[in-house]
């Protein structure tokens, strides 16, 4: 049974994965994310972060339905409309009620599965964003 798994992750390799993270890779000029709240919300903003916590591109008035996965498609340009180099970025959404409570949220993004390691004798999956996971983490694969 535990080499049908390793298997499995091995057939991962070369393929994109989705997985909960707050880890954003610019490639190629663009990016997309997901995001999700647990309860509605009245007021959603997402920010795009270098590694200091710099913003360098907003989000404002997006969806707040709970129960639903949102997307946002970044251009991989700034605030001010100039391009931003490929790299990773941290994604930090904040969602509050209508009232101004904070709403609970989970943010999704994408990565390439690069490898797969063994740490503590269980498999974990490389990703080119320089992330480790678990194949049991996968929230869907292309």
């Amino acid at each position: 049974l535990a080499a049908s798994a390793v298997m499995s992750d091995i057939s991962l390799i070369g393929r994109e994965v989705t997985l909960e993270t707050d880890q954003l890779e610019l490639s190629g000029g663009s990016a997309r994310f997901d995001y999700e709240v647990s309860d509605p919300a009245g007021l959603v903003t997402a920010r795009i972060k270098t590694e200091d916590g710099t913003v360098v591109r907003e989000f404002t008035g997006l969806a707040g339905t709970a129960g639903d996965v949102h997307s946002v498609y970044w251009d991989g340009l700034d605030d001010d409309g100039l391009p931003v180099p490929d790299a990773l970025f941290t994604i930090e959404v904040e969602a509050e009620t209508t009232d101004g409570d904070p709403v609970e949220s989970r943010t999704y993004a994408s990565s390439v599965v690069e490898e797969v390691v063994f740490e503590d004798g269980a498999p974990q999956l490389v990703l080119r964003n320089g992330g480790k996971a678990r194949s049991g983490q996968i929230a869907s694969i292309r």
